[in-house]
């Protein structure tokens, strides 16, 4: 999708995770139970003139991770280099 918007293919991975959790039960046994987790890693263009392609770039993985994760049922993680500033809107777009 980043690559038919022309904006470069090679800036986030994504990847779904099956975790086994011990979780301890009131008498003390521990219950192995599997989850699973969708995360996001992207490394957005560092450019600072470029803020339109960032906030692209940062749209189309969040919309794809949220597909995923829905799809799924599974909580999502986001994480990666968003190469902006604090309190910058496009940090506003991804923390909002």
């Amino acid at each position: 999708r980043l690559r038919d918007l022309n904006l470069r293919d090679n800036v986030a991975q994504l990847c779904c995770f099956d975790v086994d959790v011990d979780i301890d039960k009131a008498d003390h046994e521990s219950s192995p139970q599997r989850r699973r987790i969708c995360v996001a890693n992207m490394h957005v263009l560092f450019n600072p003139k470029r803020g339109d392609v960032k906030l692209a770039q940062v749209k189309v993985v969040c919309d794809a991770l949220t597909a995923l994760s829905s799809r799924l049922e599974a909580p999502a993680c986001l994480a990666g280099d968003f190469n902006i500033s604090p309190g910058s809107p496009l940090h506003e777009f991804v923390i909002g």
